[in-house]
């Protein structure tokens, strides 16, 4: 998340060292956007429609096979970006 747009890295699945795609979506462009708590207590559930685009993502900010570092920060900071623009 950036200040101005959602920009999402496309991964091979089984090479995720390797990205083949991305989607740039301008926060002023989203027609439709939801933020919801997941099934988790640590879920997160963003639906986002732009034009002819869209996205379902599904965010867990304790990942243990990941263990990517400040994940939950990460998730929460592109949440709290997203929140914003709803109102």
């Amino acid at each position: 998340v950036t200040e101005k747009t959602l920009v999402i890295a496309v991964l091979e699945t089984f090479d995720i060292s390797h990205i083949y795609g991305k989607i740039c979506i301008p926060f002023d462009q989203f027609d439709e956007l939801k933020v919801q708590k997941g099934l988790l207590p640590s879920q997160r559930i963003i639906k986002a429609k732009s034009g002819k685009t869209k996205i379902k993502l599904s965010l867990v900010n304790n990942s243990i096979t990941a263990k990517i570092k400040d994940q939950k920060q990460g998730m929460l900071a592109i949440c709290e970006a997203l929140e914003r623009l709803k109102h």
